[in-house]
């Protein structure tokens, strides 16, 4: 990937830069379609689109997904990705695992194999203004302190927004046509009574909202 990552001189790929900018660092994303999958490993990096940009799992234009994920965030904190559309991953469209802070605003995650957004152990994360369809779940999380809201979710066979977890607020999201609509708590993510869900919409899903207690 030729380029030295500024404006001038672009990197040619996001998962090339994903493994040569620095924390804390702003990568601003052109216009274009991805074709592979971004693995960030340093703390605190924001992921912008500019302009239109699609990261997709489809390497063959058939419209079959043939990579795993679209953004996998591993053992890594403070990761934003913002403004992107993300479509036809084999499993995740945006998936984490022990990824606190994290922010995902303002993208649209559609027709993943599994979840559109799935994040394990994201504490204090913030998810708002998404668009997620066509998946098994919309967004799955698990985690404490975490924020859903303003999102969009519809077209999910299995469920809208699942939120296991203590001390979460869910607020002002559009739930529809899903397996079910809303799900809170469940095993070792026992509702304790400390989540806050408010103001959202959720209707003419298969069963409308699930508190899930063990």
């Amino acid at each position: 990937a030729p380029g030295y990552g500024a404006q001038a001189l672009p990197w040619k790929t996001m998962n090339y830069a994903a493994k040569n900018a620095l924390a804390w660092s702003t990568i601003n994303v052109s216009s274009g379609i991805y074709k592979e999958v971004v693995v960030p490993i340093n703390l605190f990096t924001t992921y912008k689109a500019v302009g239109r940009v699609v990261l997709t799992g489809d390497i063959n234009d058939d419209g079959l997904p043939d990579l795993p994920d679209g953004f996998r965030l591993r053992n890594v904190s403070g990761t934003r990705i913002q403004g992107f559309l993300v479509e036809k991953f084999q499993n995740f469209g945006i998936s984490g695992e022990e990824a606190p802070s994290t922010v995902i605003s303002s993208n649209v995650v559609s027709g993943n194999g599994s979840d559109n957004i799935n994040l394990v152990n994201a504490n204090d994360s913030l998810i708002e203004s998404n668009i997620c369809s066509n998946g098994q779940h919309g967004i799955y999380v698990s985690g404490s302190g975490v924020v859903l809201r303003y999102n969009v979710v519809y077209g999910n066979t299995v469920g809208g927004i699942s939120l296991y977890g203590i001390g979460n607020k869910i607020h002002n999201n559009t739930i529809y046509v899903n397996g079910y609509g809303l799900a809170v708590g469940v095993g070792e993510w026992a509702n304790d009574g400390s989540n806050r869900v408010v103001n959202n919409i959720v209707v003419a899903n298969q069963a409308a909202i699930l508190e899930m207690l063990e």
